[in-house]
């Protein structure tokens, strides 16, 4: 398996780890629904990944692909927020800056497939 390969797989499985930690956590404390409904979003990360991995769908943009993931990666986190509920407070919330990170590779992949990737 090449760098590209490896980058979408463990990527993508290291940035949706915390959501299974978290929710074996949830679950060991009780709280049942937070932790099965995590584990659903991280198994739906998982499948997502392997489904719509870049190489099985050449010509669509990579960007495009990401989106996709990015979407289920958010409703990890509003799980988590959803979780959390009562111990965040009207003050916190997630910064601005953070959000915006998960879109730099929206932009930086710009319409590049991954057929165009392989051809550079």
């Amino acid at each position: 398996m090449n760098g590209a390969k490896l980058g979408w797989l463990l990527g993508g499985v290291g940035s949706l780890v915390w959501l299974a930690i978290l929710s074996v956590v949830w679950l060991v404390h009780g709280h049942v629904g937070g932790g099965a409904l995590g584990l659903a979003v991280f198994a739906a990360g998982i499948a997502y990944l392997l489904i719509f991995a870049p190489w099985r769908l050449p010509h669509t943009p990579i960007r495009r692909l990401y989106l996709g993931f990015l979407a289920i990666l958010l409703a990890g986190v509003a799980v988590a927020i959803w979780q959390y509920r009562q111990a965040l407070g009207a003050a916190q919330s997630m910064p601005l800056l953070v959000i915006g990170t998960l879109f730099i590779p929206f932009f930086t992949l710009g319409r590049r497939s991954w057929s165009d990737m392989r051809n550079e």
